[in-house]
């Protein structure tokens, strides 16, 4: 999610990771972060180990969207997949939608490429009220603008949440501020937001966050451009096309362990109908050369 939301959508998650296991009814007492770079030049939104006592640890795995992206599928069963890979866990994966426009027809919780598949939770954060996040911790409050509120009902929602988070130490209290004007910015205009939070301003100078500190970091310019040419079809196309691609070299790479550059040079050459018949030929080979001889007949 390379975009100017990616510091306060991943600083939410580290104020309290627990907190995010209960927003998804996730079980887990203790969270421990873990990498979240899973190679391949994949890198999750966040991945979290989870502990209980007398259970299994596994790994809750969470990915946040602003806009949509058809490849999106693929590239949660990347993750799913190279993760449980890497860590040897089993593995949750959670898509959280922050607006309307990331939803799409591809999002169903369920996604299948050939004989693999993958289940994944998804939640649509308009759907949520806005009284069940005020009544959660704390480090959720940033979420609060886009759940199910009007902007006739938010200024009220905004007072609420700050006698909730006027009790927090003044760095975190910034912080909460800061994510949530950034993601105000995916549903109303500067102007809107300005005057949503006038009385916040007026108490605390939120460039002192480290949160907004990140993001000046990360470059909020390069994010946007990103995030407006993802929405063009033919950058859909080409995501969906790449995500395929990038998917099939995960799994033959677990079933062969490396690939050589001639099989990676035939992979680039597919078109996306080969792709999803190589997908379902793939847990038929019961060797390399099965692999060599089916790219061979389909160059």
């Amino acid at each position: 999610m390379p975009n100017p939301f990616d510091a306060a959508s991943k600083g939410l998650i580290d104020a309290d990771p627990i907190a995010w296991l209960r927003l998804f009814g996730l079980p887990g007492e203790t969270v421990e972060p873990v990498d979240s770079d899973l190679t391949l030049a994949l890198t999750s939104d966040r991945l979290l180990r989870v502990s209980s006592p007398g259970k299994t640890d596994y790994l809750a795995h969470f990915e946040m969207q602003t806009t949509y992206s058809p490849s999106l599928p693929h590239r949660i069963m990347a993750y799913h997949v190279t993760a449980g890979y890497k860590y040897e866990l089993p593995v949750v994966s959670v898509l959280m939608l922050l607006r309307k426009t990331a939803d799409g027809p591809m999002l169903t919780g369920r996604f299948q490429f050939g004989s693999a598949q993958v289940d994944y939770q998804i939640v649509r954060i308009w759907e949520r009220s806005p009284d069940d996040l005020l009544a959660g911790p704390v480090a959720l409050v940033p979420l609060l603008p886009l759940t199910n509120v009007s902007e006739q009902e938010l200024p009220a929602y905004i007072r609420q949440a700050q006698a909730i988070v006027r009790q927090l130490p003044a760095p975190y209290e910034r912080d909460v501020w800061t994510r949530m004007r950034l993601l105000l910015g995916l549903k109303y205009k500067p102007d809107q937001t300005q005057d949503l939070l006038k009385g916040v301003y007026q108490m605390l100078d939120l460039r002192e966050s480290s949160t907004y500190q990140e993001i000046l970091a990360e470059g909020e310019a390069r994010g946007l451009a990103e995030g407006e040419a993802r929405g063009l079809a033919e950058g859909e196309a080409r995501g969906l096309h790449e995500g395929k691609e990038e998917l099939l070299a995960i799994l033959l790479q677990q079933r062969f362990s490396t690939l050589s550059q001639s099989v990676t040079d035939s992979l680039d050459k597919l078109s996306s109908e080969q792709m999803n018949e190589l997908g379902k030929a793939l847990f038929n080979f019961t060797s390399f050369a099965d692999l060599e001889g089916w790219l061979l007949n389909h160059q």
